[in-house]
């Protein structure tokens, strides 16, 4: 078992990689969408989306491209897509450099991870009632698998569901 200090530091290391990941997915972001705009191809934004993987940073992601007016990408089916027509338009009205418009434009916005909006917030169904109810009722289920096996496992997840379904119930009462 960890002491205190260990997991601070290992909590302070994961933060600290975290951030280094943020970085390299805006950066990522910001060549991958370049490409789609000055080649036409989306390959890197679909394997970058592929690599990610994680919901809320896939929504954070989209919402970024969206915003970005500037990335002739558009989504269908959870993938990049290239919209031919804004890239035309986009690529059409540079009047410097395609590189130096783009850029210029990319660093004027707010980063993927620093854009909150109704779009990209993740969706915290885990502060929701209806989410604890149900995760409340998986535990009851759960529990009732494990007494046939482990009485004390059963007795454990049983305490569990019924404090859950406290907080449940004094979140219902205070709304």
């Amino acid at each position: 078992m960890k002491t205190i200090k260990e997991l601070t530091a290992l909590i302070g290391k994961i933060k600290n990689q975290t951030a280094a990941r943020r970085e390299m997915i805006q950066e990522a972001l910001v060549v991958g969408g370049f490409y789609a705009l000055r080649d036409r191809n989306t390959d890197p934004l679909i394997r970058l989306f592929d690599a990610v993987g994680n919901e809320t940073n896939l929504k954070a992601m989209g919402a970024w491209i969206r915003a970005s007016e500037v990335i002739p990408v558009h989504f269908e089916g959870g993938k990049p897509i290239l919209s031919d027509k804004k890239q035309k338009e986009i690529v059409g009205s540079c009047a410097t450099s395609l590189e130096a418009e783009y850029m210029a434009r990319i660093e004027a916005m707010p980063k993927w991870y620093e854009k909150a909006d109704a779009d990209n917030t993740p969706e915290k169904g885990w502060d929701s009632v209806e989410f604890s109810k149900s995760v409340a009722d998986y535990l009851a289920k759960a529990a009732k698998k494990a007494g046939k096996h482990d009485a004390m496992l059963k007795s454990i997840i049983e305490q569990a569901e019924m404090v859950l379904r406290a907080k449940v119930n004094d979140a219902e009462h205070a709304e």
